[in-house]
């Protein structure tokens, strides 16, 4: 295996993923009203209802 293959090896291998998230609300995609998607689910459950 060639250094920079090792090299990620190990990288991937040691990484953590404890701590707070890096995504911040205020870096979030905004609507033009100031307001953002908290509840995608409800809008995709909404919208895939057969109207009869």
């Amino acid at each position: 295996m060639g250094k920079q293959a090792e090299f990620w090896s190990e990288s991937k291998n040691n990484s953590k993923i404890d701590g707070q998230p890096k995504a911040k609300s205020r870096f979030a995609s905004k609507r033009p009203n100031g307001t953002i998607n908290t509840h995608p689910q409800e809008r995709m459950r909404a919208a895939n209802q057969q109207e009869e």
